[in-house]
């Protein structure tokens, strides 16, 4: 069996479930557009360096539709997931 996999799995459900309690805690105190800007900020930088390591094999079609892909996900939908969260007891 996959003891590292499941283990990894279990650290990532307990940190996810954490944020969601900071994230539920703190939807009085900032709008839900300063949680996703801030949210996207610190993953985006996160994972700059893995994704300018795979840069100069994209096409400019895929760099544009991944930025797209980012936008409508990072804006749109975590936007509407605040502001849901915002309205649980």
């Amino acid at each position: 069996h996959d003891v590292i996999g499941m283990g990894a799995m279990l650290v990532s459900a307990i940190i996810y479930a954490y944020t969601m309690i900071i994230y539920k805690r703190e939807s009085g105190t900032y709008t839900k557009f300063e949680t996703v800007f801030f949210q996207n900020v610190v993953g985006g930088l996160l994972f700059l360096p893995i994704g300018l390591s795979g840069l100069p094999d994209l096409s400019w079609l895929q760099v544009i539709g991944a930025i797209a892909f980012g936008l409508i996900l990072g804006v749109a939908a975590f936007s509407l997931f605040f502001s849901g969260l915002k309205h649980i007891s």
